[in-house]
This record gives C-alpha cells, sequence and structure tokens, in this order.
C-alpha cells in the first residue's frame, strides 16, 4: 500500500533533521513528523501500524545511539504536550510498548543503572503515570501497563518505579486490568529471567523469588474479589522488596470515595472544556 512508501519517505525527514538537536526549528520538525508516524503506528487500522510502525522501528535500527535517544526525547515530549488528549496518548503509548517489546531502545539499557537510558526509563514511568491519574478507561490504563511492562527492561530506578506501577495495576478495582497485566508480567519476566534472579523467596525456603513470582502471577485467580488476591499480592509485594501496601477498610474506603466523588463534581463543573476535534489534534502536530 501507500504507507509503505509514504512512512519511509517521511522518516528519512527526521534523519535529515536528527543532528541539529539544538536547533528549535529543526527540533519542531522531527517532533511534527514524529507525532504524525506515532498516530498512525497507534491506529485501529492494520496497513498503517505496520506500515508507520516497521518504517520507525528501521530507522531506530539503522541510525545509531544519537536517533534512538532523539525518538525517545521526541516521544516523552509528545507525552507531555498532549496530556490529558487521550486519542493521541493512548496511540502513543500503544506504539511505544510495541517498540519496548521489540528491543527498539536495547541501546539505551546498554548504558546501564547510571546511563541516560535509565534516566529516560523512569521518566517515562512518571508521564505515563500521571498521563493515567485516576482514569477508568480499561483500554489506556492497558496501553500504559503495557509501557510499564516494557520498561522492566531497564534497569535502577526505572525498572523499580515500573513494578511499583505493575503492582499498583494488580491491585486495580476492574478484573480486566488485573488479569490482562498479570498475564502479560508473567511472559515479561520469563524473558528478563536474567535480570530478577536475584530476588529472594517470599517465606518459602525452598523456592527462589522468581519462581514464587511467577507463581501467584500464573496460579492467583486475578478475576475474583480484591479481598480473595490481597496474600498474592502481598508476597508479590515483599519478594520484589517493597513493604506490604496499607489498605483502607471497606468503611474508610466508602467515605473516601464520596469525598473524591464530590471533588471530582466540583472541577469537573469549574473546568468543563469541549474536547479537541480530530483536526485540532492533526494541526497542533504540525500537518
Amino acid at each position: 500500500g501507500r504507507g509503505s512508501v509514504t512512512f519511509p519517505a517521511v522518516v528519512t525527514l527526521m534523519k535529515k533533521h536528527q543532528h541539529d538537536t539544538k536547533e528549535e526549528d529543526s527540533k519542531q520538525i522531527r517532533v511534527s513528523i514524529m507525532g504524525g508516524i506515532l498516530l498512525s503506528a497507534g491506529s485501529r487500522t492494520d496497513h498503517l501500524v505496520r506500515a508507520a510502525g516497521g518504517a520507525l522501528k528501521q530507522f531506530m535500527q539503522t541510525h545509531g545511539i544519537e536517533a534512538v535517544r532523539n525518538v525517545a526525547e521526541d516521544i516523552l515530549h509528545i507525552l507531555t504536550r498532549h496530556r490529558g488528549e487521550r486519542r493521541v496518548t493512548q496511540n502513543v503509548m500503544k506504539t511505544l510498548a510495541l517498540l519496548l517489546q521489540e528491543e527498539s531502545f536495547s541501546i539505551l539499557i546498554e548504558e546501564g543503572k547510571m546511563g541516560e537510558g535509565a534516566r529516560w526509563g523512569l521518566k517515562l514511568v512518571k508521564t505515563i503515570s500521571t498521563e493515567l491519574g485516576s482514569t477508568e478507561d480499561v483500554n489506556l490504563l492497558l496501553a500504559g501497563g503495557r509501557v510499564y511492562l516494557g520498561v522492566l527492561a531497564f534497569p535502577g530506578l526505572a525498572r523499580n518505579l515500573a513494578i511499583r506501577k505493575c503492582l499498583a495495576l494488580l491491585e486495580h478495582a476492574y478484573p480486566k486490568v488485573r488479569s490482562t497485566i498479570a498475564e502479560e508480567m508473567y511472559s515479561q519476566l520469563l524473558v528478563l529471567e536474567d535480570e530478577f534472579e536475584d530476588l529472594e523467596g517470599g517465606g518459602d525456603e525452598e523456592e527462589g523469588g522468581f519462581d514464587t513470582v511467577l507463581e501467584k502471577l500464573a496460579e492467583t485467580s486475578w478475576n475474583a474479589a480484591l479481598s480473595e488476591i490481597y496474600d498474592s499480592l502481598d508476597t508479590l509485594h515483599i519478594v520484589f522488596g517493597f513493604e506490604k501496601p496499607v489498605r483502607l477498610k471497606k468503611e474508610e474506603v466508602g467515605e473516601a470515595n464520596k469525598t473524591e466523588q464530590g471533588g471530582k463534581k466540583k472541577k469537573e463543573t469549574k473546568n468543563a472544556a469541549p474536547a479537541p476535534s480530530y483536526l485540532d489534534l492533526v494541526k497542533e502536530m504540525g500537518f
């Protein structure tokens, strides 16, 4: 299709502007191109996903660490600039999760826990967390959760925070979120076994920490009531080296929800604004 010709040509423009990182005009052009590619690669149209995602992946593979760093920086910039615009950020997160899954950022991971890549991974997790906020949109939560899972490959504080965010999603109110993240976290940990081999056991002296985590992820009924999975969640926290979460009692949760809902209604009334149209988003991206 046309996409197989168009996107490689568009990516070539990114190559032209990747060296002038200190020139604001050049950076803006690059970010605009990146925005269009990310929106297309994260869309529901299969041929766009394949063409845009493939062109971006090829660009990162063939143009060295500078290209990868520019892509990483531009993604953070786009997520921050379009914070709250779910139609943009969700597509960006979907594309980002695929790039992480396909190890497109491996050259940054190799810099180690004190390297620029680890710092980028930490910023990314914080940016995604801000975007998810208290959303109840399952698709957005899963898109963000898959980015967290991808960041598990990064060393240091980035991995630490990503684990915490994954554990929080395992305790989410929606069973679909819990079960999906548990299943995909299990698969991701199998890929990253060497990075987690030093985990200590969760109370079973004969079983290592890594095996304990896999067992809890695989055997816990994540679709059950939250109260029935707390023991598994507590074990996961302990094995990963975190304190067990302090949970509110049922009556305290009810009071907290009432207060939160009251605050939300007031804020929504005060700040209500029309959602941006698709044309607005395209113009914002620079097309």
